[in-house]
């Protein structure tokens, strides 16, 4: 017989209350940074931030106190975060709504879930007459959702307790890393201070390679965060080559594992060396960057310099999930938008802000295969997968197959969704790849630059939802679609 659930309402109300308040100072901070960079139009970030946040506080009074027995089940994490980022998707389009930037409902909404994915891909055609503010809360955004998953389960694991810890084992970062316990919560704020710390260094680098200030600060929002992000109309080709080479140093960084990251700084910078993972990304990049460079000069008549920094600075970001654009790949012959294709479908590594479905998570089916073939040989032998020298669980890896089965299913739905409203073939996989995989750019429509504004309405809510599960990676969306999960 099936038994509704009883779900504390209340303490899910009372978190995603949190959630918003939290969220509106951030979009506060924009203000004193928009002043900064003379924008006599902020009142529409001083509106939104303020309805957001007395918005947080009402839904926050409104659900009452915590109980001393008041715990988080698993099931309630669940909902506090799905709704929890349905809610801060929603406050983020009240500054485009007021400042007029944006006066389509769809697009605000397109726009909001495109900058807290760190997608990357827009609705603005001309963002060089956007006023200060709006960049700033561009690029604000996406440094929130480029870490922002996690963000929000460390904005609750102090009482969330195993049901937060379960929601965080759904992320391949708990595969070679330190696995949930009372160290958990210090490891992810580690994270946060070392990535908030390499965003300060990346804007003063901008500056000194040549941005202004303001670009400087847009651009290391949304580069570490992989977003993509840009406060010019020509994208990163508006600066110059010796930029776009510290550009692509950063968005490498960007797309490597932050876990590893922080110990390398602070216990062994020789894990750096040992990690399977980053040096599968290293290789990755050097060697599809070489192919394509080659072929940029032999076939289609490229200078060689020319060659390497669009093949390298493409490679780099395609893989990575940033999205920038410095050539127009469109140009380059089919077999080469092949692979900047597969590269959307690769992804970065697992623990960083970039999308994708990882390397971690594609070495561990590669290891696998490889065991399943060598079973047929010696069926009486025991192999197991080994990353960095440590057994990956057998329950890792059913997780690390599912998901893969509903990233591919997905796309394959998303794709199938978007030649409905009229694309050809290569647009419709284009963006359901680049949406899923947070990307931004497209293989046919909409070419290099990642200028939505034309997409009929039904493609951009379709957009949305698929960008909203692949940063949220599908299990925390999904699991809430399982009758199981309602009932006792």
């Amino acid at each position: 017989m099936f038994k509704p659930l009883k779900i504390n309402i209340k303490l899910v109300f009372r978190f995603i209350g949190a959630m918003l308040v939290v969220f509106g100072l951030f979009m506060a901070l924009c203000i004193p940074l928009a002043l900064l960079f003379n924008d006599t139009e902020i009142w529409s970030i001083v509106v939104s931030a303020l309805i957001t946040v007395v918005t947080g506080l009402f839904v926050r009074i409104m659900a009452g106190n915590i109980k001393e027995n008041d715990i988080i089940s698993n099931k309630e994490a669940y909902l506090i975060v799905t709704f929890g980022w349905i809610a801060i998707i929603f406050a983020g389009t009240l500054p485009y709504l007021f400042s007029s930037s944006i006066s389509d409902v769809s697009d605000a909404v397109f726009e909001s879930v495109s900058g807290l994915t760190a997608t990357g891909a827009t609705v603005f055609r001309d963002v060089e007459s956007l006023t200060p503010g709006i960049l700033l809360w561009r690029s604000l955004s996406q440094w929130l959702g480029g870490m922002g998953f996690v963000m929000l389960i460390i904005s609750l694991i102090p009482v969330l307790g195993t049901g937060g810890l379960k929601v965080m084992s759904s992320d391949i970062l708990d595969i070679t890393s330190e696995k949930p316990g009372k160290t958990f919560i210090k490891s992810i704020r580690k994270i946060w201070i070392v990535y908030t710390l390499l965003t300060i260094v990346t804007a003063v680098v901008y500056k000194l390679g040549g941005m202004d200030s303001f670009d400087a600060v847009c651009h290391a929002f949304t580069t570490l965060s992989t977003g993509g992000f840009s406060t010019h109309n020509n994208n990163i080709s508006y600066f110059s080559p010796q930029l776009q080479y510290i550009i692509v140093f950063f968005m490498f960084i960007a797309g490597a594992n932050f876990p590893l990251i922080v110990k390398a700084l602070t216990a062994k910078p020789s894990s750096l060396f040992k990690s399977q993972e980053l040096r599968y990304y290293f290789f990755i990049v050097c060697f599809v960057s070489m192919i394509i460079s080659s072929v940029l000069v032999l076939v289609q008549g490229y200078e060689i310099k020319t060659a390497i920094r669009e093949a390298l600075f493409q490679v780099t970001s395609f893989i990575s999930t940033t999205g920038y654009v410095v050539a127009d790949y469109t140009l380059w012959i089919p077999p080469l938008w092949l692979i900047l294709f597969f590269l959307m479908l690769i992804g970065s590594c697992s623990g960083s802000s970039g999308g994708g479905i990882k390397i971690m998570r594609q070495m561990i089916l590669l290891k696998n295969t490889s065991n399943s073939i060598k079973n047929i040989v010696n069926p009486n032998a025991v192999f197991g997968v080994r990353i960095d020298g440590k057994i990956i669980n057998q329950d890792i890896i059913y997780n690390v197959l599912a998901y893969c089965f509903i990233y591919l299913i997905s796309f394959a739905i998303g794709s199938f969704l978007i030649s409905l409203i009229g694309m050809d073939f290569k647009s419709a996989i284009g963006i359901a790849a680049s949406a899923i995989g947070n990307i931004g750019p497209g293989l046919g429509y909409p070419g290099s630059l990642p200028v939505y504004d034309t997409l009929p309405v039904a493609g951009k809510w379709i957009m949305c939802a698929l960008m909203f599960i692949g940063r949220l990676e599908f299990f925390t969306v999904f699991i809430l679609f399982f009758p199981s999960f309602w009932k006792k």
